[in-house]
């Protein structure tokens, strides 16, 4: 069931992006395990735009990744991640970050400082309905959200304004 839900994930990226071969990218896979063996050198890694984390038992997102200013898409799917640091706010080019399968109960507020995020891949995570309410706000109007496999929601997101005079 994984499989196929990474699947149709990839898929549902693959439609959104629309290659660019004059813009090169450069990926890096530290997924199942490889983290372990991963010795960060600034120089070396500093144009990576595509990063996977997945599979790792992280419960973090660790700190060598808000250094890579370049990053487009980050998958720390299937780890123990449970918050997201506010250093975040440091990845202005980030357009995927797909947390699937991790411990979050919150969706933290800096997320609404990623401009070009695109979509936001939230499924299998312990986030109370009223959380994910809250996110929507946070989140840009161009931002998909996929909060569980039965449920994705796209933009525009109704974001309604109070009333002072209530």
């Amino acid at each position: 069931m994984k499989f196929i839900l990474f699947c149709i994930l990839l898929l549902f990226i693959n439609s959104i992006e629309r290659c660019n071969t004059s813009n090169k990218k450069l990926s890096l896979d530290l997924s199942h395990g490889k983290i372990n063996k991963f010795v960060y050198d600034s120089y070396k890694y500093a144009g990576i735009t595509d990063l996977d984390l997945s599979d790792n038992k992280l419960d973090h997102i660790p700190n060598f990744v808000f250094e890579l200013k370049e990053i487009e898409k980050i998958n720390l799917s299937d780890n123990m991640i449970d918050s997201i640091s506010h250093n975040i706010v440091t990845l202005q080019k980030l357009k995927y970050l797909i947390l699937m399968n991790n411990e979050l109960r919150i969706i933290p507020k800096e997320v609404q400082e990623l401009k070009q995020l695109k979509l936001l891949a939230l499924i299998n995570n312990p986030i109370p309905f009223d959380e994910y309410e809250y996110g929507k706000c946070l989140v840009c109007d161009n931002c998909t959200i996929l909060i569980s496999k039965n449920f994705i929601e796209y933009p525009p997101y109704c974001k309604e304004e109070k009333d002072p005079s209530k």
